[in-house]
Parts: C-alpha cells; sequence; structure tokens
C-alpha cells in the first residue's frame, strides 16, 4: 500500500477542516472565496533529521499530515523538504508540499510540486485533480480544464474532478458541458449513498441533454452502465458500455466494466476480448515469458506492464490458469487466453477471490486445438504495483 493511499483518510479531514468539500483524493475549489488559513508563527517547529531506518519515508509523512491537521502548513513545507533531500523520487512528498503551499494560498509552487509528483507517477488521477483545483484557485480555469480531463481520464468515476470540471466549464461560459458534468457528479453521489434509481436517473438526463457526441457522453454511459451493473441488470450494462465506446473507443474502464459483465453472464470469449482491449489500450511495457504445468510463476507488475506468457497444449487439454497477488501487496491481477492463432479465448478478473478478492481464475478450461497459447497478465483497477504469482494446471 502506497504511503499516499494510508493517509487519504486523515488528509481528508485536513482539507475539509479549511473549508474544502472534498471527497477522497478529490477536492473541489471555489475560486471566488479565499481558503482559510491558520496564521504561521514567525519561527516554524524545526524539521527533524531523516531518519536513517527502513519507515522514514512513512514516518515523515505521518509528521507532515499532522502538521497539516494542525494548520502548521510551514511546518509540513519543512518536512516534505527534508524527505525530498533525503528521497527526491518520492511523490508523496511532493503532493504533501503542494498540499501546504496550497493552504498558504502559494499556487505557484503547490503547482510545481503536484506537477512533480505527475512526472513522478503519471497514473495518480487524484494529483492531476488537486493541480486543477490549484489552477482554478489561481484563475486559469483553460489549465483547471485539462487537468480535470486527465483525472477523469484516468478514473471516470471521480466525483469531484466532475464538479470541479463543472464549474470550470461554467466559468470559460460553457453553460451545457458545465450542466453534463454536474448532472455525471449528482449521479456518482447518489451511487456512492447506495442511491441507484436516483443515480440512474441524473445519468440519463445528462445524456439527454444533447444530441452531439461529445466525449463527456462517454462518462455519463459509463456511470449509468456501472449503477445498472450493480442492480445486477447485465444486459443493460452491456448495452450502455457499448454505447460509451461507440463515443469513445479507447476508453479502456469501459471495455474493463464491460468484460466483467460478460464474464458474470458466462461469456468468457467476449470478456476475453474486452480484458485484452483494456490491457492493450494501456500497455506501455511488455514482458515474454514462457510457463509450465505445475509450476508457477511469480512476475512484477506497475501500471501498464503486461505479461504473455506462452505454453504448448493439444487440443482436447483441459487447463486451469490463476493470477494472485502476495500477502503483504494490494494487485489486481487481470489475465486473458490466446489461442494458437492469437485472439482471445478467455478472460477473468476477481473470479479467483483470494485475500483481498481481487485474483483471478479461469477453471477447466477446454482448449480446441494444438499448438502455442499466451497468458496475457496485468492489472485492473484494485492495485497495480507489486508480484503476481501465475499457474498454470
Amino acid at each position: 500500500m502506497t504511503a499516499l493511499r494510508r493517509f487519504w483518510p486523515a488528509l481528508l479531514l485536513v482539507l475539509s477542516a479549511f473549508g474544502l468539500t472534498q471527497a477522497i483524493g478529490e477536492v473541489t475549489p471555489v475560486p471566488t472565496q479565499t481558503p482559510q488559513t491558520t496564521p504561521i508563527p514567525a519561527t516554524a517547529t524545526p524539521a527533524p533529521a531523516v531518519p536513517s531506518d527502513p519507515n522514514a519515508t512513512e514516518r515523515l509523512l505521518d509528521e507532515a499530515l499532522s502538521a497539516l491537521q494542525a494548520g502548521r502548513f510551514q511546518d509540513a513545507i519543512a518536512l516534505m523538504d527534508q524527505l525530498i533531500a533525503s528521497n527526491p523520487s518520492e511523490p508523496d512528498a511532493f503532493f504533501f508540499r503542494g498540499v501546504g503551499y496550497a493552504q498558504l494560498q502559494d499556487y505557484a509552487r503547490a503547482i510545481a510540486d503536484y506537477t512533480r509528483a505527475i512526472e513522478l507517477k503519471r497514473y495518480m488521477w487524484t494529483y492531476y485533480a488537486f493541480r486543477a483545483d490549484a489552477h482554478l484557485l489561481a484563475r486559469d480555469a483553460s489549465a483547471a480544464l485539462r487537468d480535470y480531463d486527465q483525472a477523469i481520464e484516468l478514473n471516470p468515476r471521480y466525483t469531484e474532478a466532475f464538479r470541479g470540471r463543472a464549474l470550470a466549464h461554467q466559468v470559460l461560459g460553457n453553460s451545457l458541458r458545465s450542466q453534463i458534468d454536474a448532472l455525471i457528479a449528482e449521479g456518482l453521489t447518489s451511487a456512492a449513498r447506495g442511491d441507484n434509481f436516483s443515480a440512474i436517473n441524473s445519468f440519463t438526463l445528462a445524456i439527454d441533454s444533447t444530441t452531439e457526441p461529445l466525449r463527456v457522453l462517454a462518462d455519463a454511459y459509463y456511470n449509468r452502465a456501472l449503477a445498472r451493473y450493480t442492480d445486477g441488470n447485465l444486459t443493460a450494462a452491456i448495452e450502455d458500455y457499448g454505447l460509451a465506446l461507440e463515443i469513445y473507443p479507447r476508453m479502456h474502464d469501459s471495455y474493463l466494466g464491460r468484460g466483467i459483465a460478460n464474464r458474470e453472464n458466462g461469456d468468457l470469449r467476449q470478456a476475453g476480448r474486452d480484458f485484452l482491449q483494456r490491457i492493450e489500450i494501456l500497455e506501455s511495457n511488455t514482458q515474454r515469458g514462457t510457463i509450465q504445468r505445475g509450476q508457477p510463476v511469480t512476475v512484477p507488475m506497475a501500471y501498464g506492464t503486461v505479461h504473455r506468457l506462452t505454453f504448448e497444449a493439444r487440443g482436447g487439454d483441459f487447463v486451469t490458469i490463476s493470477a494472485r497477488d502476495l500477502e503483504d501487496t494490494v494487485v489486481d491481477p487481470l489475465i486473458v487466453i490466446l489461442g494458437p492463432n492469437g485472439e482471445a479465448i478467455a478472460g477473468d478478473d476477481d473470479f479467483g477471490r483470494g485475500l483481498h478478492n481481487l485474483d483471478s481464475l479461469i477453471e477447466g478450461l477446454r482448449l480446441a486445438q494444438d499448438g502455442t497459447y499466451t497468458i496475457v497478465v496485468s492489472h485492473a483497477n484494485g492495485g497495480f504495483d507489486g508480484p503476481i504469482v501465475v499457474s498454470l494446471d
């Protein structure tokens, strides 16, 4: 678990205490108001020296968080200065320092720190949203809009990013797009309360707001699909995922969601095709290898990493394939089986359950022909970094 994930609940309390509407990793700024700050003492408490033990990074982040909670923003910044001097590749250090600068209304420095955090961890949608907030508070709505777009691209379930983007569109005079984003945010809020009826109604209102094939409508269809999936309406969910993909064919989360629905609907082949599309859209690092029956292989996973493991089999063979994370990590494996012709024949996400209910399993799959098969291993959304154990039996 990353330090940032562990610290979010407490950081949420810090930010909400200063007049910001906050969900986990998400903040909606109000540019027309002045952020509240606690007066900074003339002499800030000196930051301690960086400890030499392996837990130094998390200890310093803990201390910085305590300083933020107490409104001692300068102390938090000084602590992160110390951590950055010792560990300049720790993205959360730049993020925490950026939060401190933002609370002091030093938006230029906050944006610079959020930018460095993004450079170190480009898939962290929360970093983009906080930078968008800082841009918006600094009266640069266009820059804010670009960051909200990227945050939503990475996580189309991000309620506060939609709220922030609605405000950015409003500032820029885009009333229709502001309205659609606001309706999606309203639907996501209802869904979080378990009120899928109201959620579906809000997403439908967003979809019906225009006949233009706007990119944002893919987000509305995607989130309506999730609500329908939660209600157990797999057919309607699959249809909505498809409509999202007609508008935006590279929406990887729609392929993931549709694959899950197809898997639960018993269509292993279509699930595999959808999961493969998701994997290949995000694929940035490809690793190749082989696997043998009864000889599990441990592979390192990171965001965008794909492992392609081949094995030989005969037509009529039955195989069971699993991918699981280890006890001390949280990784969400996603697997697809390719036939000798390279086409997906099966896929899975989470049917293996496991310690975190994230393991993948394809059990008793009958292979149709002789040849070389490939197990494609990547990740879903439950965790990206850590080892995965792949088994073929």
